[in-house]
């Protein structure tokens, strides 16, 4: 795409479809790129960058300010090179995680003894999560890194390096409806009954009942079927066979303001996936190409009697023909396991009861793990790894 040019910079689409914002900066005399996937996006975070500059927010140590201030700025810092939901997450472990606990301290006093004891032992004793209490240590080690060699300071050691998470039997352990569960056969042949049921006009109760039911039969992510274009599913001429690519996401981000304060959510399609390995193909058994026949005709249907348009492609959307609102897409998960009358599962649940019935049925862990798009094999061994020994 030509270059399109405002009176700063200017917008070059790239080839995985962000768009790239091209400035020169003069006090660093060198030229800067900002990318996002609207040009109003990529203006923002130009103006973030330009306010930050001016700010200093590389900081220095003259004031030895407390750790919850300066990571404030870090986090600011960051916003402008990392995916949104990812700064979410790390966003919200730091306020949950670490501020409450040593935020107070001053940057520098900070010690491995007040790391391990006041934040990682209190989060154990508060019933955090193994992974949870991981990801602060993590998010708290880079930026003691990016402090050592970035700004003015006299600390030479990083007291992160010699804290250290307790072992597995340190944690409560989950209990049986906690862990990865999957449905019973008759769970699924009931929640299968369910999703038929119709009104008299003969339009269907739940409108997403089949979309729960592809989970089941493909194992995709809630993100990767509700981010699904209709594009990206092709079926054979004998209509026996075929397949998915799973290229891109809807995911859940957190609206900001200038200065990066909470503002609302919003729903976003996205070509970045959970991993690299999540972007594969997914082969379609007779019955996912039968659900998928089944919604594409309701689909067209709602087209045609509600006069909405199916804005973005998708092979599931809204009644206003918008990608569908996952907390909308859970709840009505629970209205059909209320009519199949089942407990109401999370919805990752279809996605386990896939994978668990494959390992059933014989089909080796490598090439489920394949399938699930999870980036080590280790992860799908640690998961059903009960399944695996039975």
């Amino acid at each position: 795409m030509p270059k399109i040019t405002n009176k700063v910079g200017s917008f070059n689409t790239m080839k995985d479809g962000k768009i790239r914002y091209r400035v020169y900066i003069p006090q660093q005399k060198k030229y800067k790129s900002f990318y996002g996937f609207t040009e109003t996006e990529c203006v923002k975070k130009y103006k973030l960058f330009l306010k930050e500059f001016k700010e200093d927010m590389y900081l220095t140590t003259k004031n030895n300010a407390s750790l919850q201030r300066q990571l404030e700025l870090y986090t600011k810092k960051m916003y402008l090179s990392i995916r949104k939901n990812s700064f979410d997450g790390m966003e919200s472990i730091l306020r949950n995680c670490v501020y409450p606990y040593i935020g107070h301290y001053p940057v520098e006093d900070i010690t491995t003894d007040i790391i391990q004891e006041e934040m990682i032992a209190a989060l154990v004793k508060d019933g955090r999560a193994r992974s949870t209490i991981i990801k602060a240590r993590i998010y708290l080690n880079k930026f003691y890194n990016w402090y050592i060699d970035e700004c003015e300071t006299n600390m030479r050691k990083n007291p992160v390096k010699a804290t250290y998470i307790p072992s597995n039997d340190k944690f409560r352990k989950k209990s049986e409806e906690e862990d990865y569960v999957a449905l019973s056969a008759e769970e699924v042949k009931a929640l299968y009954k369910a999703a038929q049921e119709t009104f008299s006009s003969g339009k269907r109760k739940n409108r997403y009942a089949l979309a729960y039911l592809l989970i089941l039969e493909t194992g995709l992510r809630r993100s990767e079927l509700l981010g699904l274009p209709l594009k990206n599913i092709h079926i054979n001429k004998n209509g026996k066979s075929g397949y998915i690519n799973v290229t891109q996401t809807l995911i859940n981000v957190t609206t900001r303001d200038d200065d990066l304060n909470i503002t609302g959510y919003s729903n976003e399609l996205t070509s970045n996936t959970k991993s690299m390995d999540s972007k594969r193909r997914v082969p379609l058994n007779e019955n996912a190409i039968y659900i998928i026949k089944q919604l594409t005709q309701e689909m067209e249907l709602d087209d045609q009697n509600l006069k909405v348009k199916n804005k973005y492609g998708l092979l599931i959307c809204s009644e206003q023909g918008t990608p569908v609102i996952p907390r909308n897409f859970n709840r009505g998960f629970h209205l059909l396991c209320d009519r199949a009358n089942i407990p109401h599962y999370g919805i990752h649940a279809l996605r386990h009861t896939f994978a668990t019935d494959l390992l059933h049925s014989g089909v080796d862990i490598k090439t489920v793990s394949k399938l699930l798009g999870h980036s080590k094999i280790d992860i799908t061994y640690n998961i059903y790894i009960h399944v695996v020994n039975s």
